[in-house]
C-alpha cells in the first residue's frame, strides 16, 4: 500500500525522466501533536526520477540558531544540490528544511517543546508518508550548519538505525565538559544559543543526555552512520576547537569519520563554500546504498 502511495505521489510531483536537472520546492505545514502547533517545512525534489521504486533518498538539512528553514533555499543551498544533481553519476536525491525553531533538535528544559520527539516521531515519519522520498536507514541523511550541525551530529549519534549518513558544517561543538566551561565564554553568543534550549544555567541531565561526547561512548563505532563535518578555520566562535576534540575522540574510539577545517568564517558565506562536499559524500553513500529491489511475490 506505501509502495503504491509513493509511487502515485512520485507520477504527481516529479516531472518524467530527463525533463530537467533542476528540481522543485513544495512547502506546507505539519499540525505538531507534540508541539501544539502547526510547522513549517519546506522539501526540494529533483528533476529525474528516482531510482526504482522507493522514492528518493533524502538529506534533512537542520538550520542554525535564529534562522528559518526556507534559507536554505533562498540563501543557494538549492543551487549547490542542483548542480551536483547535474553529474550523469549523481543519484537523484530530496531535501527537507522543517522548522524547530531554537531548540537544538532537543527536548528543551523547562517543558518549552519537546522538539527531538517532534523530529524524529513526526517530522520524519509524516513526510516519508506524504512524499517519495525513503523510508529506510540508507535512504536518510542527516546534515546541518551551526545549531544544526549540533544536531546531526547528535542526533546520528543517538539514533544510529536511522541515518545511513551524518554531515555538519561549523557544528556548535564544545571543546571541554559543561562542568569545565570557563565563565568568560559565558557571555558569548554561543553560550546564550545553548542557554535557549538547555536552560540557563544548563540541566545538567539534558546536557549529557545530548553531548556527543557521551553518545560517541556509548555507542559501538560499528553500528554508526557514516559521518563527515567541517569547520571553518576563522570561526567566529572557534567552533573548530570543538569539532578538533571530536574528531579526535572519534579516532580514539575506531570511528571512521571525515574531518576537515577550510579557510572560512561562521555562517552562509562559509557554508556556501563547503555544502558542495557534504551533499557529494551522502551523495556518494546514496550511490554506494541503493534501495533493495522489490521482492516479487514467493521470491526470497
Amino acid at each position: 500500500m506505501r509502495r503504491a502511495l509513493v509511487s502515485a505521489l512520485a507520477a504527481l510531483l516529479c516531472p518524467p525522466a530527463g525533463w530537467s536537472a533542476s528540481g522543485h520546492v513544495v512547502s506546507g505545514t505539519l499540525e505538531s501533536a507534540i508541539l501544539g502547533r502547526s510547522m513549517v517545512y519546506h522539501v526540494f525534489l529533483p528533476g529525474a526520477s528516482p531510482q526504482m521504486g522507493d522514492g528518493y533518498p533524502v538529506v534533512y538539512f537542520l538550520d542554525g540558531l535564529h534562522s528559518r528553514p526556507e534559507r536554505w533555499f533562498r540563501w543557494g543551498g538549492m543551487e549547490i544540490a542542483e548542480r551536483l544533481l547535474e553529474s550523469s553519476t549523481a543519484v537523484p536525491f530530496a531535501v527537507v528544511v522543517a522548522d524547530a525553531d531554537n531548540s537544538f533538535y532537543v527536548n528543551m528544559a523547562g517543558g518549552r517543546g519537546n522538539y527531538e520527539d517532534y523530529f524524529i516521531k513526526e517530522v520524519i515519519p509524516t513526510l516519508e508518508q506524504r512524499f517519495p522520498i525513503r523510508a529506510d536507514r540508507d535512504g536518510r541523511a542527516l546534515s546541518g550548519t551551526s545549531m544544526g550541525g549540533y544536531g546531526a551530529i547528535k542526533l546520528g549519534l543517538k539514533y544510529p538505525e536511522l541515518f545511513g549518513s551524518v554531515s555538519a558544517h561549523s557544528a556548535m561543538l564544545l571543546p571541554v565538559p559543561l562542568e569545565q566551561i570557563p565563565e568568560s565564554y559565558k557571555n558569548s553568543w554561543g553560550w546564550r544559543g545553548f542557554t535557549l534550549a538547555f536552560g540557563n544555567p544548563p540541566d545538567p541531565e539534558l546536557w549529557r543526555a545530548n553531548d556527543p561526547w557521551v553518545l560517541l561512548a556509548s555507542r559501538e563505532a560499528g553500528e554508526l552512520p557514516a559521518i563527515y563535518f567541517d569547520c571553518g578555520t576563522e570561526d567566529r566562535y572557534r567552533f573548530f576547537d570543538g569539532a578538533k576534540v571530536l574528531s579526535q575522540k572519534m579516532k580514539a574510539a575506531g570511528v571512521a569519520h571525515e574531518f576537515h577545517l577550510y579557510p572560512g568564517n561562521h555562517g552562509w558565506e562559509y557554508l556556501n563554500t563547503v555544502m558542495d562536499k557534504s551533499l557529494a559524500f551522502h551523495n556518494e553513500y546514496f550511490r554506494k546504498n541503493p534501495p533493495r529491489p522489490l521482492l516479487l511475490r514467493g521470491e526470497r
